[in-house]
């Protein structure tokens, strides 16, 4: 097992989840660090205590990956 960074709430300082019906939608980024590149992840296999994936391919219902630089490191 890897243990890896993740920042709930990309681009907001507080990473506060406040869930007030099943609907809410939290955005969760994995982190790259110097020992550790969140690309390669199998992002269909993510999960996050049974939350469902809300970005998803239209037919096939696969997860959407999305890749940015959320922590503006250059990583």
């Amino acid at each position: 097992m890897t243990s890896v960074s993740v920042d709930i709430k990309p681009g907001s300082h507080r990473n506060s989840i406040m869930c007030h019906n099943e609907k809410a939608v939290i955005e969760v980024a994995i982190l790259t660090d110097q020992e550790f590149d969140a690309t390669t992840v199998d992002h269909t296999t993510v999960t996050f205590e049974g939350a469902s994936e809300i970005h998803v391919r239209k037919g096939s219902g696969e997860p959407v990956r999305h890749e940015h630089d959320v922590d503006g490191d250059g990583d």
